[in-house]
């Protein structure tokens, strides 16, 4: 038995044993008087043992259970950390929604790219202009289809906001120029997808809204045994659209790959230099009118190839070699 019991039986004991007892009767009268001093002017009292605080000195704090710490612990409690924002760069480009019990888990293509650049499949720019055209490719394995009769999937074509509320502009009208109110799949009998091209440019912007976060929802339909109905919805993250694009200046610069050898500068000038000098030598010498308009035509074509880029460029020196030695050919034929 440990110290608390022990005094815990001895209480119950004694409380027990003296129930109902005057305790007057243990002592003996004569010894109470002895206790007491008969003059108690005389009494002397400590003088520390009267300063005791006022009950009203005392602040009375209530003390709540999580508030308790042992002291040895109070420096090894770790701080809570701060919560971070939500990062949205593990988000998934496309989510897919609302899927129809009879569909094979769909499995869809979207791209978003402009006229001039081609993006990868189910990926979404971190950002919009208004300034640029853009074209959506949808891609549906027609596989997904258990019951499909008819070669066709409709797609219907909406913009919300992250919270899924639709964006209309003031005046009630789409902030989407070019997707039609519904949009047909057509199915490609070489990959057996069901597939559209949808031209798009935007007529609003974030600002607008309250700055808020654009985002594409897209809702497909089948037309079988002559009903429409819902076979799944895809929506993708959220993104911001501006007026314009960045100046090319400011945008980040990619890293082109040379695919040409490696020739130096000089080597570069000094043959187009020889070639033009030789040129302008023979127009100056002939009189030709059918001459000075093969030259005009070779320095045009000598111009527009600085437009070119490099693959083109590329490109277009293998054809040049490729005639000019045809035209050798013949000539050495001809001669023999």
């Amino acid at each position: 038995m440990n110290e608390d019991g022990i005094f815990e039986f001895f209480d119950e004991s004694m409380l027990s044993s003296c129930e109902n007892q005057d305790f007057t009767a243990f002592l003996n009268p004569s010894a109470i008087e002895d206790m007491v001093p008969s003059n108690l002017e005389d009494f002397e009292v400590d003088p520390e043992l009267l300063n005791v605080p006022e009950q009203n000195t005392f602040e009375q704090v209530k003390v709540q259970p999580e508030d308790i710490v042992p002291e040895a612990c109070t420096s090894e409690l770790p701080t809570e950390p701060e919560q971070a924002p939500e990062d949205d760069s593990n988000q998934p480009s496309w989510t897919i929604h609302n899927v129809r019990s009879d569909v094979y888990g769909p499995y869809v293509q979207i791209k978003v790219r402009t006229r001039d650049e081609d993006e990868e499949w189910n990926q979404i720019p971190e950002c919009m202009y208004s300034s640029i055209r853009y074209i959506m490719s949808i891609s549906i394995d027609a596989n997904i289809l258990p019951r499909f009769n008819a070669p066709l999937i409709m797609c219907k074509v909406g913009v919300v906001d992250e919270a899924g509320t639709e964006i209309k502009k003031s005046n009630g009208e789409n902030v989407l120029k070019g997707p039609k109110e519904i949009q047909n799949l057509e199915l490609n009998r070489t990959t057996n997808a069901l597939e559209c091209d949808i031209p798009i440019k935007w007529t609003s912007v974030s600002f607008h809204h309250s700055k808020r976060k654009f985002a594409f929802d897209l809702t497909f339909f089948d037309f079988a045994e002559g009903t429409t109905t819902l076979l799944f919805g895809a929506r993708s993250k959220s993104f911001h659209t501006f007026a314009r694009r960045p100046k090319v200046s400011e945008r980040p610069q990619k890293e082109k790959v040379n695919k040409r050898p490696t020739v130096t500068p000089s080597t570069i000038n000094t043959a187009v230099c020889k070639k033009r000098k030789m040129t302008k030598v023979i127009v100056g010498e002939t009189k030709s009118e059918s001459f000075m308009k093969f030259a005009s035509l070779l320095e045009r074509l000598i111009a527009m190839k600085s437009s070119l880029n490099e693959e083109e460029r590329e490109f277009a020196e293998q054809l040049v070699q490729e005639k000019l030695g045809a035209i050798k050919l013949q000539e050495n034929e001809t001669t023999l």
